[in-house]
């Protein structure tokens, strides 16, 4: 009998130590699924903060490149513009040159202002107005007059040279006046 009953309490002892142990590995279970779920909803969460991020980022780096090739646009027309600036200015610095006529051995100075029209054929002459003369520059107005100046394709451009402020001058010595050296 005493067997019997070591033996059952043996038995109970084992079932009962199963039943716990079911019942921790149940609950340690249940916690390890729950760990589980948090750091699945954690590396989730840090998942889509990552992909925000890059998104952003990306955002931000397409903008700046858009803001490079507008810069990079902008820079070309403008320095495009500004050469044909300097192109049409040399045209009309060498057009007035050749018109006037004045003599590079007296010492000279006169500035003028020049308003123009554009035409079909290029720019006509609307008005000459001598701004300052020291007297060897009556003639240039009647010489810029007659003159047909050519006209940019830049619209820009064109509003640009409607009013053109000129200043001639040479300031060349005399032999006589240089100092000496």
């Amino acid at each position: 009998m005493r067997l019997l009953l070591l033996l059952s309490i043996l038995c109970l002892n084992s079932s009962l130590s199963f039943a716990i142990e079911k019942d921790i590995s149940s609950k340690d279970d249940a916690e390890l699924d729950r760990i589980f779920a948090e750091l699945n909803q954690e590396e989730q969460q840090k998942i889509r903060e990552r992909r925000a991020i890059e998104a952003y980022s990306k955002a931000i780096e397409q903008r700046e490149r858009e803001h490079h090739q507008q810069t990079k646009k902008r820079s070309t027309y403008r320095s495009e513009s500004e050469e044909e600036f300097q192109i049409y200015a040399a045209k009309f610095h060498n057009l007035i040159n050749d018109s006037i006529d004045l003599d590079m051995n007296q010492p000279f100075e006169c500035r003028i202002n020049i308003k123009l029209i554009p035409t079909t054929d290029g720019f006509i002459v609307r008005k000459v107005t001598m701004l300052y003369d020291n007297g060897h520059c009556k003639h240039i107005p009647e010489a810029i007059e007659t003159l047909l100046f050519p006209m940019p394709k830049n619209r820009e451009l064109v509003r640009q040279f409607k009013d053109i402020n000129i200043s001639l001058q040479n300031n060349k010595l005399l032999a006589s006046e240089q100092p000496y050296r």
